[in-house]
């Protein structure tokens, strides 16, 4: 017999979540790239540090930051410095082998998900939109993202200022931008852009 366990590495620190902090965020997931046999992250991140963990939590001893060499990874190695912006984080475990490049990151915004990226009417916090990842050129993922009854459109780097906002196109399961706002109910959800034709997919998982 066997057991399939859930298991993720993922993105801790002052740069993003006050080193897993339970009023903050949990680790940034990183998701596979079978075409380069690499783990990308698109994330946004604040002035700080970084480092790598599994599991959102540092028990499991899989803690990896800075080698001595620039641009390598070792356990459990020094804090990486950050500062404030948008990036595209790529790691090779097999070489321990890592990047950090200013990008572009789309993000799912609604009143489905954060309010329109407007502060809560309750606590006044501004969630920042959900993150979704470029794996492959103009391909885009994220999961599992908990959506609320409501309406959501993707935008890129938590503003309307780029002029990027895509919605649902007259044809269902594609966007155009600007599109019309996409109803969605609540639950869980994986999410799928493909940017190349513009087709999307937002399937509940639970």
């Amino acid at each position: 017999s066997y057991t399939i366990e859930e298991w993720s590495w993922g993105v801790v620190g002052s740069g993003y979540n006050n080193w897993g902090d339970p009023n903050f965020p949990p680790d940034a997931k990183f998701y596979y790239d079978y075409t380069t046999d690499t783990f990308k992250v698109g994330v946004q991140l604040i002035d700080g540090e970084i480092k790598f963990r599994t599991n959102n939590d540092w028990s499991s001893g899989d803690d990896l930051g800075a080698a001595g060499t620039e641009g390598f990874l070792e356990s459990p190695g020094s804090n990486i410095p950050v500062t404030a912006g948008h990036y595209l984080i790529t790691v090779n475990f097999n070489t321990n082998e890592y990047s950090i490049v200013e990008t572009d990151v789309w993000g799912v915004v609604g009143s489905g998900y954060n309010n329109w990226g407007n502060p809560d009417p309750v606590t006044d916090i501004v969630t920042p939109d959900f993150a979704l990842t470029e794996i492959q050129e103009n391909v885009l993922v994220g999961d599992v993202v908990t959506l609320i009854d409501g309406e959501v459109k993707f935008r890129t780097n938590n503003d309307w200022g780029s002029g990027d906002d895509l919605g649902a196109a007259a044809t269902e399961g594609f966007l155009e931008n600007p599109g019309s706002n996409i109803a969605v109910d609540a639950g869980l959800y994986r999410v799928r852009v493909d940017l190349n034709d513009n087709s999307y997919q937002l399937n509940k998982v639970q």
